[in-house]
């Protein structure tokens, strides 16, 4: 039996493509340069509602401003309290924090 060679380098991932700057300030003005969770004023970072790797791209109705603290937030484990963000059928956005145990509860939206 031969050996085999594994490649154990760690997997590189590819930079994300910036946000055009155009579209980074049409949705700062819509948001009015808020965190529209907490409405802090910075640092302000753009989130995806629909992630760019489910097909989405970089339109302002996909995007909504929100700081530094609460968009990682939109990543933690719902154990910890995750916030979650989703579109409404008027347009705009319904953001709450999700935990473990109302993690399957109904969508609001979808009424």
């Amino acid at each position: 039996m031969g050996l085999v060679a594994v490649n154990r380098s760690p997997m590189k991932r590819k930079a994300p493509t910036p946000i055009p700057a155009k579209i980074r300030f049409q949705v700062l003005a819509r948001d009015r340069y808020r965190c529209r969770w907490c409405a802090a004023t910075g640092p302000l970072e753009l989130h995806h509602v629909r992630k760019r790797s489910q097909g989405r791209d970089d339109k302002p109705e996909n995007l909504l401003t929100l700081c530094r603290f609460c968009h990682e937030r939109t990543d933690r484990p719902y154990s910890k309290g995750r916030l979650v963000v989703k579109p409404t059928m008027s347009g705009s956005f319904f953001l709450e924090i999700v935990t473990k145990a109302d993690k399957f509860a109904p969508d609001p939206v979808a009424r």
